[in-house]
């Protein structure tokens, strides 16, 4: 499975990055096949297989950006979360951010980056959540996306809980819940 896994990421990585011409697009259908062959072996009753399937049905190489692959490289990074491959999902997570291209729209931003900020949370990378909760609240402030907001902040709580510091955490909590209920 992890061959595959590989063999899709640097597919859609190479997606990413395709240069027009005819030689360049012709490399790039012959590793699509290939990679195609790979995943079309591996066991059809594993359901990462099926996530990989799916990554490779969405491939097209003349729309890098597509809304399917983007969902497809997401839903396979949950399944990475919920199978423990932490770093992998990131990757995956990653990937699919890089689908967008240069532009990516606030409401899907702050999605992703509070994905990416648990991700760091549960690896203990606790700069790397607390920056990406920041960047998630900032996104979702700005379409006034106001449950995001306190998602983030509650994120950044669970991060002053991993390290140690109980009682701000606890306090920060408490003041979010006080902002849900004035909400309404």
């Amino acid at each position: 499975m992890a061959l595959g896994a590989y063999v899709v990421a640097r597919l859609v990585d190479r997606l990413l990055v395709l240069q027009d011409g005819e030689e360049e697009r012709e490399g790039f259908l012959w590793q699509l096949g290939a990679v195609r062959r790979h995943v079309g072996n591996l066991p059809v009753d594993a359901p990462e297989a099926a996530h990989l399937t799916g990554i490779t049905d969405a491939v097209n190489p003349d729309a890098a950006k597509s809304p399917a692959l983007r969902l497809s490289l997401t839903a396979y990074a949950y399944f990475l979360e919920h199978e423990g491959r932490l770093e992998e999902a990131l990757d995956m997570l990653s990937l699919a951010a890089r689908t967008h291209g240069a532009a990516v729209p606030p409401a899907e931003f702050s999605t992703t980056a509070l994905f990416a900020g648990r991700l760091n949370r549960l690896l203990a990378r606790w700069s790397c959540a607390n920056t990406c909760y920041a960047a998630a609240e900032s996104a979702a402030d700005v379409v006034g996306d106001a449950v995001t907001v306190l998602r983030s902040r509650l994120g950044r709580a669970s991060v002053m809980r991993g390290q140690g510091n109980l009682p701000l955490a606890h306090t920060s909590v408490k003041a979010i819940i006080e902002e849900a209920r004035a909400l309404g």
